[in-house]
């Protein structure tokens, strides 16, 4: 059953770049909420 070990080695192949991908986003997420909030109290303080 070739397709079997393919789809064993797709998957592992792919699991752990899915989870580096995902750290990715949610470390530009947290940076993104950072930004916002920074500019948020940027704006307050100038008003």
């Amino acid at each position: 059953m070739p397709t079997l070990v393919d789809g064993e080695r797709i998957s592992l192949f792919f699991s752990p770049n899915s989870f580096y991908i995902d750290s990715i986003f949610a470390t530009l997420h947290l940076i993104y909420i950072g930004e916002a909030r920074n500019s948020f109290n940027r704006d307050m303080h100038q008003s």
